[in-house]
């Protein structure tokens, strides 16, 4: 097993168009993290779903009824332990793209512990997820319009979670740098953005909650 650095996880959380597929690349391609698609994990457990995002929001939403979110992190647990097993692990750093409950995030908590596992909630105005959505190119959206998928009763949910998250950071403000700089000096991958956090950017106020703390910061305006 590759041991040049200790396991990290990365749950990431917003609504659809908020930036989470576009901040897992950036770990993906800067600091050889493994992604692991939520929806990758739904086909796994429940293999006869189709690939179209309307029945995986069904299936997942199924699977998190009959085990309160469980299984999300029984099936992510289980995919690192065949990766380590098969020595296929580049690095110690797993994002999954897309939790969607806290029942979810909690399972994952327990399974791997605080330390671990870091929560980054992204997200947007309406109008931004809008338009973002639209200019998707996402073979699971073909024939999906934005009122549809948006009119989900668990994507209209996901706002709630970044009560529960590590940091929370407002897309409409930040360029994808950005975004990737806060999400990187949270798992210290480098140092933290060289402007004080207290600074206020753009007029835009962000709660981050750090590891047992409460803080306030800004949200980068740039």
């Amino acid at each position: 097993m590759n041991t040049r650095r200790k396991l990290q996880i990365v749950l990431l959380s917003g609504r659809i168009g908020a930036g989470k597929t576009r901040l897992a690349a950036r770990l993906v391609d800067r600091h050889a993290a493994t992604l692991v698609k939520t929806r990758e994990l739904i086909l796994r457990t429940l293999p006869r779903t189709s690939d179209k995002r309307q029945e995986l929001q069904r299936a997942g939403e199924r699977l998190d009824r009959q085990t309160d979110g469980r299984w999300l992190a029984e099936a992510l647990a289980a995919l690192i332990d065949e990766r380590r097993s098969n020595d296929e692990l580049p690095a110690g750093l797993f994002v999954l793209d897309a939790v969607r409950i806290n029942g979810q995030i909690g399972a994952i908590r327990r399974a791997f512990g605080d330390s671990v596992v870091h929560h980054v909630h992204l997200t947007a105005s309406p109008e931004t997820l809008e338009k973002r959505f639209s200019q998707r190119k996402v073979r699971s959206d073909d024939g999906v319009t934005w009122s549809q998928a948006a009119a989900n009763a668990t994507e209209r949910k996901v706002e709630g979670l970044a009560s529960f998250a590590d940091t929370v950071i407002n897309t409409d403000y930040c360029t994808p740098e950005d975004v990737s700089v806060r999400a990187t000096a949270l798992l210290g991958l480098i140092p933290p953005v060289c402007r004080p956090v207290s600074r206020r950017l753009g007029g835009r106020a962000v709660r981050e909650r750090g590891k047992g703390q409460h803080r306030r910061s800004h949200r980068a305006g740039v």
